[in-house]
């Protein structure tokens, strides 16, 4: 009996870490691609709503919730951050996303990262792109 619920335990720890990790992997990659998709139409000239508007379609396409329960997960008004450099040339667009990560394990984040601080019930994921504009 003590071996079995010592078993558990630890195969029931490794089970929800591993999905923990699965969810946050595949945000994190979505986020990237959000934040490419949107330089790379920013690069084109579109105007920051557009790009913006962007993001959050690649958000949606891929299955990220942007609400979960009260809790606001993405906003493309406040987590999308556009900015173009017209000083100098080349001139380059950058393009920032952020989403915040809803997850049922915190605590197993805070083993990774024991500086991480109050988790809560969310993390945040952030990725930034940087083109080029080719005139």
């Amino acid at each position: 009996m003590v071996e079995l619920a010592v078993t558990v335990g630890v195969v029931a720890f490794l089970v929800v870490g591993a999905l923990s990790f699965g969810l946050a992997v595949n945000a994190r990659n979505v986020v990237a691609v959000a934040a490419r998709e949107a330089a790379r139409l920013a690069a084109a000239g579109a105007p920051d709503a557009q790009v913006r508007q962007k993001a959050e379609e690649v958000i949606e396409a891929y299955g990220l919730p942007k609400r979960y329960g009260s809790l606001v997960c993405f906003d493309r008004n406040s987590d999308v951050t556009v900015e173009r450099y017209p000083a100098g040339s080349p001139k380059y667009a950058k393009v920032s996303v952020a989403y915040r990560q809803p997850t049922f394990a915190p605590w197993l984040f805070r083993l990774v990262d024991p500086g991480a601080g109050s988790l809560g019930s969310t993390f945040t994921l952030k990725a930034a792109s940087v083109y080029r504009i080719e005139q």
